[in-house]
This record gives C-alpha cells, structure tokens and sequence, in this order.
C-alpha cells in the first residue's frame, strides 16, 4: 500500500507538473496565435497600402505617358510649323532678293539713263550758251 501510495503521489505530481506544462503550452499558443493573427493582420494592411500604391503608380504613369505623348505630339507639330516658317522664310527671303536685283538692276539702268540725260543738258546748255554769246554778238538773233 505504501508504494502504491507513494507512486500514487509520483503520478499525481507528474499529473499536476503535465498540467502546469500543458497549461503554459497552451498559453503559449494563444500568445502564438495572436502574434500570427496580428502579423497577418499587419500583412493584409501591408498588401492593401501597396494594392492602393501600385493603383497610384499605375494612374500616375497613365497621366504621364500621356502627358509625353501629348508633348512629343506638340514637339512634332513645332517641328513641322518651325520647318515651314523656315520654307516660307525662305521663299521670301529668295523672293525679296530677286525683287532687290532688279529694283537695283532698275536703279543702275535710271542712273545710267539720268547720267546721259545730263549729259545731254549739258551739251545743249553749252550749245545755248554758245548761241547766247554768238546772239550777244548779234542783238537781232
């Protein structure tokens, strides 16, 4: 009876130190438990946050993509504007050259012509007051 009684006991603290195992396993597990729920509670905000990042990223490149295309569009039509301006320039720039060539070609033919006009004033002045001193002479003439 007395080992009986003493393996009685045995049991009885080895049943007791399981419990108190058992009792901080347990607790154990429930703190366990509640960091996984709240790492996966972190998780979910984590991967919401980056959801609605990603979501912004994406808009943001929309905007800009198209903000480039819109500008490589304009970009372009300067261009062929710039070039355009630069063909009529251009053309004017022949056109008022050809014009300053022949009003010049003008000028040099008006001068030319002036030039002789003199000249033929001045013969018939000599020539009149050649005549006006011969009429000197002669007060009938």
């Amino acid at each position: 009876l007395d080992r009986d009684l003493t393996a009685f006991e045995t049991l009885k603290k080895q049943y007791i130190n399981d419990e108190i195992e058992l009792s901080h396993d347990r607790q154990r597990i429930s703190e366990l438990e509640q960091q996984s729920q709240s790492m996966k509670d972190g998780f979910e905000k984590t991967a919401t946050s980056f959801l609605r990042q990603k979501n912004a990223l994406r808009q943001g490149n929309k905007l800009l993509e198209r903000a480039i295309s819109d500008s490589t569009e304009f970009n372009s039509e300067m261009r062929a504007r710039r070039v355009s301006a630069m063909h009529e320039l251009s053309e004017d720039l022949s056109k008022t050259h050809g014009e300053f060539n022949k009003e010049q070609s003008e000028n040099i033919a008006l001068k030319e012509l002036v030039s002789e006009m003199r000249g033929k004033i001045d013969e018939k002045q000599k020539r009149l007051r050649g005549g006006n001193q011969h009429n000197s002479k002669h007060p009938l003439m």
